[in-house]
């Protein structure tokens, strides 16, 4: 009896340092022994990466209006393409390409980039929401400037 748990023990030892699964049943006088000896699966972490979910071509359409002295002064509407990729370097940033000009900002994970400019009286705001982009620019100073408002969707 005691070769026979020795042996087990060496199946048991082997099969921890093997990374191997080994399932135990219970005799009707409650001796463990050996029933099957299976491979643990092995599993591939999951890479998720949140930009995934906004990457994509947005279709839509642009409005800008532009002010002077508190006025309106013009507007206009045109139907406008974004394309959006993951930065290829920095794993908090995205690429929005438009009109051949391509810019690259930082969003976090809710789908918010927000920044502003003091100096140059810029404002940026960027917001996704599934399948849908809503962008939103405004520069100018004392008095005049313009905004745009972009809203698309994939």
């Amino acid at each position: 009896m005691k070769v026979f748990r020795i042996i087990g023990l060496l199946i048991i030892g082997y099969q921890i340092f093997s990374c191997s699964k080994i399932e135990f049943k219970s005799s009707p006088n409650s001796t463990l022994y050996v029933d099957t000896i299976k491979p643990v699966d092995t599993v591939k972490p999951v890479q998720y990466d949140y930009r995934d979910v906004f990457c994509g071509s947005y279709s839509g359409m642009r409005t800008c209006i532009s002010y002077n002295q508190g006025t309106q002064t013009g507007s206009s509407t045109n139907s406008d393409n974004l394309i959006v990729t993951k930065h290829s370097s920095n794993v908090n940033a995205i690429n929005v390409t438009r009109d051949n000009s391509l810019i690259s900002i930082v969003v976090d994970t809710t789908g918010k980039f927000g920044a502003y400019e003091f100096a140059g009286f810029k404002r940026y705001e960027l917001t996704f929401t599934p399948n849908r982009v809503e962008w939103f620019t405004y520069s100018g100073g004392l008095w005049g400037g313009s905004s745009c408002t972009f809203i698309g969707s994939k």
